[in-house]
């Protein structure tokens, strides 16, 4: 499984479950819907965009292979029915009859391939991509030993596509679903290059199109006239809005100018919740907030001292004074819902705080400091205030019991992440969002050649394990090879897990059947509205 590093730069798109609702009045005519973002809309190549909210527009106006809906399940996208040969190796997908692009072209599966090849071109590959990990000759046509054309990707005929893969790949379906492998038209993208995805010019395959696009400021999509099961949406016309100011977004709200209000967690909430707990809902998300620790430093790169730090901060307390119980505290390294979940806890989880104290004061002692010899650390996060509250109570965390002089730099941390192996930082807040739910996706970015490895870890043990993890079918075999490789990164820490992230969306009672699954996507085409 994949996941997208997030900045805290004003609030991550988190969305959850709505149980759906039957209702004879439903909006069959013409209808829209608005809903408002905390952070500014961003559109992009579906191939190139990871951010969160790029992602969840692509997932409206394009359309992989397979789809995965509001309840977290894989389901016929693109492709009606796939098969997977008996050596685990091939997977045959069979697309559906008569398919067209946005301007009623035919679409076929050479677009697939097209697509799917592009990934693995400099100007595109996304690092992040877990395609290039085990289709056929993907590795090395990244070396440049291979031609792109070797790429184990084949079109039979129109309507049916080959994937051939280098060995049997449990998490293949799921990255499927991922926007990296939507097709694109070819055309479209060869005569305006980075431009093809602006409204005037974007071909797509989706249950929308994309109308309208202001700077950051609002999205508007449309539904596709050419999609091929066009009847199932109901809703006509879909806005995004971006309001940082939560009081302007909530009065909006009660004037019924916004239906939904992305995840809030501005300070007031908890008076919100309790005036509008009807239509608050509530879902864990497989995101984290860690603080990424650069263990190729000293003192850093002793993990006593990392322990130390680690245990210092009270979890429970953090979230009553910053999150008002808003978080849910988080001990080890995956966030909870995460399938084949079988995490290793830290071995003074189940201690009281005073014995926890004391362990983190000697591990402190033992890592060569003392509060006659501090330790002096700095830590980057982007300048926010819930990030500098967080920081706050953490620094008064090391600074009361470990006598830990801290210094903060606001910083843009996407740069960090971007150019980790040449920036000089010792820790960093990072929030991390799954891509697809599957354990795999957080244990590999810490594998020693991945280059989403922030915190320069290395242990060949660690690796070994992750590795199998990715090509074990057997569910209770990945989960003790779970569990395996999360009491490795228990004991070594090379990052420091906080809280695993909770959502809160505001939805008018007259928005039915809007799930949102733990990866923070929903369909607009799921959604149904009542007349108001």
């Amino acid at each position: 499984m994949k996941f997208k590093i997030i900045l805290f730069l004003f609030f991550l798109i988190h969305m959850s479950s709505y149980a759906i609702i039957n209702s004879n009045n439903l909006n069959n005519k013409k209808s829209e819907l608005n809903i408002g973002f905390f952070y500014a809309l961003k559109i992009g190549d579906p191939q190139k965009c990871p951010i969160i909210i790029c992602s969840l527009i692509n997932k409206q106006i394009f359309e992989g292979l397979v789809t995965l809906n509001g309840a977290g399940k894989i389901v016929p996208g693109a492709a009606e029915k796939w098969n997977l040969s008996s050596d685990g190796k091939t997977y045959t997908f069979y697309l559906r009859k008569n398919m067209k692009w946005s301007d009623g072209s035919d679409l076929t599966a050479h677009d697939f391939v097209y697509s799917i090849q592009r990934i693995f071109t400099a100007s595109v590959f996304q690092r992040n991509t877990y395609v290039s990990e085990f289709i056929e000759n993907g590795k090395e046509i990244l070396r440049g030993k291979k031609p792109v054309s070797s790429l184990g990707v084949k079109a039979i005929n129109e309507n049916t596509l080959e994937i051939y893969l280098t060995q049997p790949t449990p998490i293949l379906l799921e990255s499927l679903s991922d926007p990296a492998t939507f097709p694109v038209q070819k055309k479209n993208v060869e005569k305006y290059g980075e431009n093809f995805i602006l409204p005037q010019n974007i071909v797509s395959n989706g249950n929308y199109i994309l109308k309208q696009y202001k700077n950051g400021k609002k999205v508007t999509l449309i539904k596709n006239k050419y999609y091929w099961n066009k009847n199932k949406n109901i809703i006509d016309k879909v806005n995004f809005y971006y309001y940082p100011d939560f009081h302007k977004l909530y009065k909006l709200y009660l004037n019924g100018k916004i239906d939904i209000i992305s995840d809030a967690k501005m300070e007031g909430f908890k008076e919100i919740i309790n005036i509008h707990s009807s239509e608050i809902i509530k879902v864990p998300i497989l995101g984290g907030y860690f603080y990424y620790i650069n263990t190729s430093l000293a003192p850093l790169n002793n993990k006593k001292l990392r322990q130390a730090l680690s245990i210092a901060i009270d979890r429970e307390e953090l979230n009553r004074n910053v999150y008002k119980n808003l978080q849910t505290p988080l001990y080890h390294f995956l966030p909870y819902g995460l399938k084949n979940d079988f995490p290793a806890f830290p071995y003074w989880y189940y201690w009281s705080r005073d014995k926890q104290i004391e362990e983190a004061k000697k591990l402190y002692s033992e890592a060569g400091f003392s509060k006659e010899t501090p330790l002096k650390i700095k830590v980057n996060f982007y300048k926010s205030e819930l990030d500098k509250n967080v920081a706050n109570n953490i620094s008064n965390y090391w600074k009361n019991i470990l006598g830990v002089q801290t210094e903060f730099e606001f910083k843009n941390s996407f740069k960090i992440v971007e150019n980790h192996k040449t920036e000089n930082f010792q820790v960093i807040k990072i929030e991390t969002v799954a891509n697809i739910n599957d354990i795999y996706d957080f244990f590999n970015n810490h594998t020693s050649s991945n280059k989403l490895n922030i915190s320069n870890y290395e242990n060949p043990k660690y690796d070994s394990v992750v590795n199998k993890i990715m090509n074990e079918f057997d569910p209770i075999k990945r989960k003790e090879l779970n569990h395996q490789a999360s009491q490795i990164l228990m004991e070594d820490l090379p990052i420091i897990p906080i809280f695993s992230l909770v959502n809160h969306y505001i939805v008018k009672p007259y928005v039915y059947n809007f799930k949102v699954n733990r990866i923070e996507s929903f369909l607009v085409s799921e959604i149904k509205l009542e007349n108001k």
